[in-house]
């Protein structure tokens, strides 16, 4: 049995399970609208993991129940390492969905291609061979980041990068951290960066950890700018004067609170992430956090 056909078998059987009951259960739960499905998953959380045994820990992302995938490690036409038509084809076999990938902007290593300022055009080709419907950067380098004239750089750059991502059917974001929240000059540079790009153009991906980790708040940022956070990374907090990762729904964050500000946000896609680990490995806590996600209510 395919991963594909054993997920239809599963879910079938619990809706027939459901339907044996009365009708009054059965109507009930068939309208939990306020529960969430195509859970994604950026990879970078298993890249440990993937170095070791790429095909092998990307079933067993599978098997936990994940439909939707995030990438991140593109460079010189290839995903970690694995060519476009690799990738594609074990995503198949795997029955996920490649939504979204993460790169740079090249300012770290000027040699490598495939980045926002040497061959872009290649990484927006090989983003929509896997399917990709969003092209992310994620990450600013320190020498990036030090003016707020260095900011308004980055937003000319995401602007230029989105001219040319468009023509691939492909939705420029841009992800955040917190650096981006620290004034320089008493201006905040995630301003400059939502201010100075093309609405249409370029949009958002909030993490959800990292905005917590600022003075900023979500909702005052989708209703200043509503519409403009497609993309989520769903990621916990534990307790604490300096808070750690944590599995989701093992932390501190109100997860269904947070949902249910989704379509202020704009949001269309959400990816589970933890950049580091402590008590628990990158398996289990994604397998925790699956568990959490498709069980909450919001």
């Amino acid at each position: 049995m395919s991963i594909m056909q054993r997920r239809t078998f599963l879910q079938t059987s619990s809706w027939l399970a459901l339907a044996a009951l009365s009708p009054a259960v059965y109507q009930t739960a068939c309208r939990r609208s306020g529960s969430v499905d195509g859970i994604g998953i950026q990879l970078y959380t298993l890249r440990d993991l993937l170095q070791q045994d790429f095909e092998g820990t990307i079933r067993q992302v599978s098997a936990i129940g994940y439909q939707h995938i995030e990438l991140f490690g593109y460079g010189n036409g290839q995903f970690l390492g694995i060519s476009p038509a690799q990738l594609k084809k074990m995503m198949k076999t795997y029955d996920l969905q490649v939504v979204s990938g993460h790169v740079s902007t090249g300012a770290s290593d000027k040699n490598l291609r495939g980045t926002m300022t040497n061959e872009w055009e290649m990484a927006c080709e090989h983003a929509k061979e896997v399917g990709q419907s969003y092209i992310v950067l994620a990450w600013l380098a320190e020498s990036e980041r030090k003016t707020i004239d260095d900011y308004k750089r980055v937003a000319e750059l995401l602007n230029r990068c989105a001219e040319v991502s468009r023509r691939y059917d492909l939705q420029m974001t841009y992800h955040n951290h917190d650096f981006e929240f620290v004034p320089i000059g008493g201006v905040v540079p995630y301003d400059i960066l939502l201010e100075q790009t093309d609405k249409e153009l370029v949009k958002f991906e909030l993490d959800q950890y990292w905005i917590r980790r600022t003075k900023a708040t979500a909702a005052e940022l989708y209703q200043r700018y509503p519409g403009r956070f497609p993309l989520w990374h769903v990621k916990d907090m534990a307790a604490g004067s300096d808070p750690f990762f944590a599995p989701v729904g093992d932390g501190i964050v109100d997860w269904p609170s947070v949902f249910r500000e989704a379509e202020a946000a704009g949001m269309k896609h959400f990816f589970v992430e933890q950049d580091a680990f402590k008590e628990v490995g990158p398996m289990e806590s994604i397998t925790r956090s699956f568990r959490y996600l498709r069980a909450m209510t919001y």
